[in-house]
């Protein structure tokens, strides 16, 4: 194998373990948060005794991230920005450079990571339609750049999205 396509293959790896991985990983820790510090047995007591334990700072701060809508502010701000430069790169007709579209997926991730914690940490208003528009436009992305890789391969795509001769 040669260095380029390992090179090329880590990189792909490495969006789609991004992709998945951080919203999987906010996922459990949402719920590990939710079920061990703030809806745990006897805590609100205990942290109402001793507000400085470790368990009740953690607790606080958890408490704190869905407090006036932070948690699915936070994911709706994420998700603008992706779409900020999805529709930079879309608009430039490819003439942007390349990190563009890195640094959208980067934000489209972290927005859909945020939104889920949102959901699972009582914000679930507002987060559910931060993860909607995460979701899409970690989908637009995904096609951006194949029809970019697409391009740079020589392959011209027809009206369905499809490359080469035999379609």
């Amino acid at each position: 194998m040669t260095g380029q396509l390992r090179g090329k293959l880590r990189a792909a790896f490495a969006v789609a373990g991004l992709w998945w991985w951080a919203p999987a990983t906010a996922l459990i820790l949402s719920l590990v948060a939710r079920h061990a510090l703030v809806q745990a047995p006897g805590m609100a007591a205990q942290c109402e005794a001793h507000p400085m334990l470790q368990p009740c700072v953690w607790r606080s701060g958890v408490i704190q991230a869905f407090v006036d809508h932070r948690l699915s502010t936070t994911a709706l701000a994420l998700a603008l920005g992706a779409w900020g430069l999805w529709c930079v790169a879309r608009l430039s007709g490819g003439l942007h450079p390349a990190w563009v579209l890195r640094a959208a997926a980067l934000l489209a991730s972290l927005g859909l990571a945020v939104a889920i914690c949102g959901l699972v940490l009582y914000d679930a208003d507002r987060s559910a339609w931060a993860a909607v528009l995460c979701g899409v436009c970690g989908v637009k992305l995904r096609a951006q750049q194949a029809s970019q890789r697409c391009a740079k391969a020589g392959g011209k795509r027809d009206s369905n999205g499809h490359t080469g001769a035999g379609g």
